[in-house]
């Protein structure tokens, strides 16, 4: 520890931090009143993260109820019916015509019309 000799002056002056490393010079009771925005701030910000902690155990106990009901359900035997979902949009699309003309497409013939042939030929 050491010792040097010093005198005060503006006693009643405190250096504050603003943010990004700014401080500035505030008098005791003005630096006070910073503080205590600061923590109603603060305060506002813990109560809306318990809140929000409130509604998502919620969420959680009906997940875990829904998810023991389904355990007991599968162990009886019981299954779901599930059907495939078509929303509203899917629904009205109706799918374009397909084009059927034959041209360039050439007949395939089956066993016995090669052999008609084949006889037609000789």
């Amino acid at each position: 520890m050491g010792f040097m000799p010093g005198t005060i002056t503006n006693s009643n002056e405190i250096m504050v931090l603003l943010g990004d490393n700014y401080f500035v010079k505030r008098t005791a009771s003005q630096s006070r009143e910073i503080i205590a925005r600061r923590v109603q701030y603060l305060d506002s910000k813990i109560a809306a993260l318990d809140q929000e902690l409130m509604q998502l155990r919620a969420k959680a106990k009906v997940r875990n109820e829904l998810y023991e009901e389904a355990q007991k359900m599968q162990a009886d035997g019981v299954v779901d019916i599930q059907e495939p979902y078509v929303s509203d949009d899917e629904a009205d699309e109706t799918p374009e015509p397909m084009d059927v003309s034959t041209e360039g497409v050439r007949r395939v013939f089956t066993d016995e019309e090669r052999l008609a042939q084949a006889d037609v030929l000789r």
